[in-house]
């Protein structure tokens, strides 16, 4: 009431006895009606003091020096009288003037206002009420029992009549907000503002009060809260921190996912920006700090993935993404972002401060003004409230502004043109209704919002034009920060690629963003039902198992992850992970479901890969175990059997008959080839695992060129051809191991043999040419006959490693083989088609400026016996025939001691008793493997200065280099090398020993 009488547009005088005094105040509508009359203080005391002497609630006063007449309405209120004052010949005037102002803000601010008894439930709407409850305008009032039982929202029901039930008959002031469902089921949320007066004696007495409908902020208030939900839901799903960096206070803010992915405790008063980077990883605090330079510097997007520490010393990494964040001078205040933990993907997001910043945001507006003018502009009365002139910040005693010289000194510049174009349209019009919202200058840079409310009337043949004035400035500002808000928040989303959904109750897609349909290679403006695409682009495998998936979700009403493949632009497919979790009311129904969706396809790939890695690399290693145990396998029998033909060969004691020498000549020569073709399998099979050996040593040219043409001879002559020799350079050598050469070169000469359908001749020779950086040796392969067809000649290297085309009697093998081993000396082979007939292949390899070769005959000619003690030799091998092999050629060297033992246990035993000096070692021994033996022998004192020497059939490298890293000082193969065993001997045998 106390508001109602000083802010109304009607004069008001209120009288109240203070003390020993009577105290009169009138309202701002009788000031400013006095200050055109020249009635002041005094005369309002006076006036006081006729309406209190009058009797009646009505009657008539004059007051100032006018002495103008006013008709008096007295209110009686308990501590005083408040008296409605009227000009006595303006009151009709006066009167619809009041009762337009009132309907005019019971209409724009949808108000009714009622009157109720307490104890009979009748009551008095006035129109604008019916019209809020949906009702016909009518003198009927429903009593307060059928408005309960008709009109009022059964779920609020029995608290309204609560309410109204414990209201006593005492005089007070209260509000209740309660829905109502009109008429044609429409539900509108009302405010009731009310006062009780009191009653006779006995009763309770009556209610009267404001009913406002408040549907529209309600609305407002849950869609807003409803998209701040969905965004904050989509944030924590995502596990998405957003953070900002104050520049001019170093410190830096999150919001709650940030707090826990960082794992430190809340603060609004944020976090040092050094204490943050104090837990990222030292090798990554340099790359963090440019990133936010970068930043500052730049309108760009810049990211950075770094380590930072969790609270267990682990670490964890982070996707950060930073722009920068200017005010409306453009200098950069701040440096926004996300941050993503790439290795969890699941966060909770902090929703308490961002809940009540939207509540302020939807606050009622306060400080509304009223105005009015009668007659035409610049002509007419204008009347301003005291709230009017509050909001334009303009002094009362200046009165009104003139509409003119409010367009020039009150609108924005910004908006005065238009608002002037819309008022004179008005005004030519006389548009009944205007509702606009303009801006009002605020200070030097500043500005103010108000929403206006205008009526146009015509009375009597007069205008008349009234409205109000609502300054919205903190609505427009929350508006702003909300929207920028919200822009933060979908660029997190967007800059994460993530894809935000919603499903209704009944399953049906009711939601996607963006990123929903990039994921998919779509266009958002695709019309085509988000079902039909989501069918259309997911994976045929897939899709069901999603559909029944989704089913039931709905159903159990749990959260639910899954990963699934959708097609790309490009016609590839994708995979996608989605997150989802149900959504449900207050009273906990199933609202529908919302989820997330984000592209793990390079993870995926990922994966593959290490999975086809990890066969491949198992595959590799099955395949090289299995040629390990073929090379060991293949190797020992041919050890005994090209082993004793060489003894039997060449001993110097019982030498053969020349017809056996032949004889052993053919076995021998027949196991050379067979053990060439042993290892030239076993090198087709390393192709794919590893390179051939380099080059050990220099090599005489002329003993390779004698060896192959010793070893195709037999071959030559089946095949009824003949190979000679042409001129070889006696004291030429190259950069080759010898048997790999004279293998490579003999493969080479065997592909021609076998490839040729008729008796021939080849010629095989060897010269020495300058070369880049010195000398090479080219040995040469003439075949003489037709040449090689072009077409064949050019397709015998195409597939470098793999067979070529030949007859019946030729893989092609060896002549692959025997490149991939020049290659790997350093050498190359060529094949040239000669006009005057046949093919020349001519094979080209570094020169050596020094060296020599060792031959069988070094047998024949041992070392002299050493005045010293012998050299103590300990050989552990289970294989009796190869032990026997070994004690055969130790037989030649009487500077030898030999010791023997058939495993592993008795070798430690003999060798800790004897104290060898060299131990010769085989790896596969029937009880311990053979690193474990030298693993023990090395841990002897007595065995400190002893040669350990591997002696196996394993002749795979990677069982060399794995010998020789466990602490074998040489490595030795079977089938044995005469001339490289004897020479190894006789170079222990001259080397020094220990005391």
């Amino acid at each position: 009431m106390e508001r109602v009488w000083r802010e109304s547009p009607m004069a008001a005088l209120r009288a109240w006895q203070d003390a020993d005094s009577l105290r009169a105040e009138p309202n701002e509508a009788a000031r400013a009606w006095g200050a055109t009359q020249g009635v002041g203080d005094a005369d309002w005391q006076a006036l006081a003091e006729q309406a209190l002497a009058a009797s009646g609630d009505e009657h008539e006063c004059r007051v100032g020096p006018s002495r103008r007449a006013l008709r008096c309405r007295r209110v009686v209120l308990p501590d005083g009288a408040l008296w409605w004052l009227t000009l006595e010949r303006d009151a009709d005037d006066a009167r619809r003037l009041l009762a337009d102002q009132l309907d005019l803000a019971q209409d724009f601010g949808r108000m009714g206002l009622f009157v109720r008894d307490l104890d009979t439930g009748a009551g008095q709407w006035d129109r604008h009420v019916h019209r809020i409850f949906g009702l016909p305008e009518s003198d009927h009032t429903p009593e307060f029992g059928h408005l309960l039982r008709r009109l009022v929202h059964p779920a609020d029901m029995a608290a309204l009549e609560a309410h109204h039930r414990s209201i006593d008959g005492g005089q007070r002031r209260g509000s209740f907000r309660y829905r109502i469902v009109r008429p044609g089921g429409e539900v509108r949320h009302i405010h009731s503002l009310y006062e009780v007066r009191p009653g006779p004696a006995g009763r309770r007495g009556y209610m009267v009060g404001v009913l406002i409908d408040d549907t529209d902020a309600a609305v407002r208030m849950a869609a807003e809260r409803r998209a701040t939900e969905v965004l904050d839901r989509a944030l924590q799903l995502a596990g998405v921190s957003v953070w900002r960096l104050d520049l001019p206070s170093q410190r830096i803010h999150f919001n709650a996912v940030g707090f826990r992915v960082m794992g430190m405790d809340e603060s609004h008063a944020g976090i040092d920006v050094e204490d943050m980077r104090s837990t990222i990883h030292p090798d990554d605090r340099a790359a963090v700090a440019q990133a936010a330079e970068e930043a500052a510097r730049c309108d760009r997007v810049i990211d950075v993935v770094a380590r930072y520490r969790n609270d267990d010393g682990s670490w964890r990494a982070l996707l950060t993404r930073r722009v920068a964040d200017r005010d409306e001078t453009g200098v950069v205040t701040a440096l926004a972002g996300v941050s993503l933990d790439v290795s969890e993907l699941l966060a909770e997001r902090e929703r308490a401060d961002a809940l009540a910043a939207r509540a302020r945001l939807v606050a009622e507006g306060i400080g509304v003004g009223f105005w009015s003018r009668e007659g035409e502009v610049g002509d007419g009365v204008v009347h301003w409230d005291e709230q009017m002139y509050r909001i334009h910040r303009r002094d009362p005693a200046l009165g009104p502004p003139s509409l003119a010289d409010w367009m020039t000194d009150f609108v924005h510049p910004h908006d005065r043109a238009w608002m002037h174009e819309l008022q004179t349209r008005s005004m030519a019009n006389w548009d009944s209704v205007t509702d606009v919202s303009f801006r009002l200058p605020d200070g030097p840079d500043g500005e103010r919002w108000v929403q206006t409310w205008t009526r146009r009337v015509l009375r009597d043949g007069r205008r008349l034009s009234f409205g109000m004035h609502l300054d919205v400035t903190d609505h427009r500002r929350a508006q702003a920060l909300l929207q920028r808000e919200r822009e933060r928040q979908q660029f997190a989303i967007n800059a994460a690629g993530i894809g935000v959904w919603e499903r209704a109750a009944d399953g049906a897609i009711s939601y996607w963003n963006e990123a929903m349909y990039r994921l998919r290679g779509l266009d958002p403006a695709d019309p085509r039902r988000r079902e039909a695409l989501l069918a259309a682009t997911s994976h045929p495998d897939d899709h069901a198992a999603m559909l029944v998936a989704t089913r039931q979700q709905l159903a159990s009403g749990e959260s639910f992850r899954t990963e699934f493949r959708v097609r790309d632009a490009d016609g590839g497919w994708r995979w996608i992970a989605s997150h989802s979790h149900p959504v449900q009311a207050d009273d906990g129904r199933l609202l529908g479901l919302a989820g997330v969706n984000f592209d793990i396809t390079e993870r995926k790939r990922a994966d593959a890969l290490l999975l086809e890695k990890q066969r491949a690399e198992q595959a590799s290693r099955d395949k090289s175990a299995f040629m390990a145990r073929m090379s060991h396998e293949l190797r020992t029998p041919m050890n005994a059997v090209l082993g004793f033909a060489q003894l039997l060969e060449d001993d110097p004691v019982d030498p053969p008959t020349d017809r056996q020498r032949a004889r052993l000549l053919r076995i021998r020569q027949a196991g050379s080839q067979l053990m060439a073709l042993i290892e030239d399998v076993l090198d087709l099979a390393r192709l794919d695992t590893e390179a051939p050996t380099a080059p050990a040593a220099p090599v005489a040219v002329a003993s390779v060129a004698l060896e192959v043409a010793d070893g195709v001879a037999a071959l030559a002559g089946r095949h009824g051809q003949r190979l000679q020799l042409g001129e070889l350079p006696v004291a030429a050598f190259v950069h080759a191991g010898g048997p790999r050469l004279a293998q490579a070169l003999s493969q080479l000469a065997g592909h021609v043999i076998r490839g040729r359908d008729r008796p021939g001749r080849l010629q095989l020779s060897a010269r020495v040419e300058p070369a880049a950086g010195g000398r090479q040796v080219v040995f040469s392969l003439r075949s003489d006959g037709p040449a090689m067809a072009p077409a064949v000649l050019a397709s015998l290297f195409d597939a470098p490693g793999q067979p070529v085309a030949a007859d019946d009697d030729s893989t092609g093998l060896g002549l692959n083989l025997a490149r991939r081993a020049l290659e790997a000396m350093g050498g190359t082979l060529e094949a040239e088609r000669l006009e005057l007939g046949g093919t020349l292949f001519r094979v080209r390899l570094p020169a050596a400026e020094e060296g020599g070769a060792l031959t069988t005959a070094a047998m024949a000619g041992p070392l002299p016996a050493a005045e010293t003690a012998p050299l103590k030799v300990l050989c552990v091998e289970d294989n009796p025939v190869n032990l026997l092999l070994v004690r055969e050629l130790l037989a030649l060297r009487p500077a030898v001691q030999l010791l023997a033992a058939e495993d592993g246990q008795s070798g430690l035993a003999l060798a800790r008793a004897e104290r060898p000096d060299v131990v010769l070692l085989d790896l596969s021994l029937p009880d311990l493997p053979g690193v474990e033996v030298l693993r023990q022998l090395k841990d002897e004192p007595g065995l400190q200065g002893a040669v350990f020497i591997a002696l196996s059939a394993n002749a795979m490298p990677a069982d060399i280099r794995e010998a020789l890293a466990a602490g074998f000082d040489e490595y030795w193969t079977k089938p044995i090398d005469f001339d490289r065993f004897l020479s190894g001997i006789d170079r222990l045998v001259a080397a020094p020993r220990r005391g």
